[in-house]
């Protein structure tokens, strides 16, 4: 019974702590602008935290199609399946800036659903960049 109620504290201390908690959504410090032009193009993935729906992938990048309009742009993800000779897999969502500095967005994944993403970090010369989510539980370096 003692080795439950440890377990079951662990449990609950780790849930405590992480990112879906609502006391834990706090806004992101996000880069102060975002010229889209700059991230016009292909972008392979350096890092991330670990995600399920990413654990089989290879070569994972993301192709920016920036808009006339420099607020919004087409998102094209992918990677290869099981390694570097899989089968490619892909998907595209428009995003659309939600502020004026350009630096969160809105990604239309699934048709009601939307997940939010924010530019947390910037290179000087837009050689790299870090997205995330304002919950903290998704993070790209990109």
């Amino acid at each position: 019974m003692r080795s439950f109620i440890v377990i079951f504290l662990g449990l609950l201390v780790s849930q405590s702590l992480s990112c879906d908690w609502p006391w834990n959504k706090k806004d992101l410090p996000t880069v102060k602008e975002v010229n889209l032009d700059k991230l016009d193009g292909i972008w392979y993935e350096i890092a991330r935290l670990p995600h399920f729906w990413e654990n089989n992938c290879y070569c994972i990048f993301s192709v920016y199609t920036v808009h006339e309009d420099s607020k919004s742009f087409k998102m094209t993800e992918g990677c290869l399946l099981g390694g570097p000779d899989g089968r490619l897999l892909k998907t595209s969502h428009e995003a659309v800036a939600t502020d004026e500095h350009r630096a969160k967005y809105k990604i239309g994944e699934h048709w009601p659903f939307k997940t939010e993403l924010d530019v947390i970090d910037l290179g000087d010369d837009y050689e790299y960049h870090v997205i995330a989510t304002p919950d903290r539980c998704h993070l790209w370096i990109l």
